[in-house]
């Protein structure tokens, strides 16, 4: 400019390279988060908002304790022998307004 030496420039812009620019951060941005989601998803067993499949907690063998292993405890055995009667038959107690405890 001081020895008014006369210059012209342009920038190229390229559709490309500019969508490229905005894209990419978004891009690792989402892999990431899939990612994480991923290992979250095998180390709970449960997908990323929480349904999927769960692992198996409790082991399903039958108990091998019957009524009459409860030989001297007959409150226990009455207790129990209730709660199996109203699992058995619920209609008799919804009559009564009983419900599940959950």
């Amino acid at each position: 400019d001081e020895k008014k030496i006369n210059y012209s420039g342009f920038s190229e812009s390229n559709f490309f390279t500019d969508m490229l620019g905005w894209l990419m951060p978004i891009l690792v941005i989402l892999g990431l988060w899939m990612f994480m989601a991923n290992r979250m998803q095998k180390n709970m067993g449960g997908g990323i908002f929480g349904m999927g499949s769960a692992k198996k907690l409790i082991n399903a063998e039958k108990p091998n304790v019957r009524f009459n292993d409860m030989a001297g405890n007959e409150e226990a055995k009455e207790e129990v022998v209730e709660i199996v009667d109203f699992l058995k038959y619920p209609e008799r107690y919804a009559n009564l307004g009983a419900k599940i405890p959950k």
